[in-house]
């Protein structure tokens, strides 16, 4: 007897004939030979792989369509991934001020950053050392170049193309954001 599992087989449609010139087959699961006298009396396992092969073409063209929209996912998750950074970042750097204020009092009114931080510096110049971050002050700038920069409102108005994935997310049944964000950009 053939020890072939079917099961591992998927859907092949296996048939066996006695020899290569023989044109009769049969089921592959009638053969009463273990495998090695059956192949060495020349017999031969004919495999149909139509049916098979039909299928595989099926299941790749689902996959490529998954793929596709995985694709899709990930793009949208790429440039949230990189809105949200903007706005982690840019809160970083407001509750660092919050707290240089805290202790050093607020920044005055026409003062760059530059010009807060270096005083700082002036009246505690250790105090960025202690507090290690002495070699990453620019971080805590305001302006051209940084998280903070001027105009730079990540937080509190995200690029339309944020907003648009958001709402896409969001609709359903009950909740039409297209209708309401349609409504804010006319």
């Amino acid at each position: 007897m053939l020890d072939i599992s079917l099961s591992s087989l998927d859907d092949l449609d296996l048939r066996a004939r006695s020899n290569s010139t023989s044109t009769w087959s049969c089921s592959l699961a009638s053969v009463n030979q273990d495998a090695a006298d059956f192949a060495a009396e020349g017999g031969v396992v004919e495999v149909d792989i139509a049916k098979p092969v039909g299928n595989l073409s099926s299941r790749l063209r689902v996959v490529e369509g998954v793929v596709a929209e995985l694709k899709g996912v990930v793009a949208e998750l790429a440039f949230e991934s990189k809105g949200y950074r903007a706005i982690g970042l840019r809160h970083v750097v407001q509750a660092a001020h919050l707290k240089l204020g805290k202790r050093f009092g607020p920044k005055a009114e026409g003062q760059s950053w530059f010009q807060y931080l270096t005083g700082i510096q002036t009246a505690d110049p250790d105090y960025f050392k202690r507090n290690n971050i002495e070699d990453c002050l620019d971080l805590l700038m305001k302006g051209p170049n940084t998280p903070y920069e001027a105009g730079n409102r990540a937080a509190h108005e995200p690029p339309p193309e944020l907003i648009q994935i958001a709402v896409n997310a969001a609709t359903g049944p009950g909740a039409d954001w297209q209708a309401v964000w349609r409504f804010v950009r006319s």
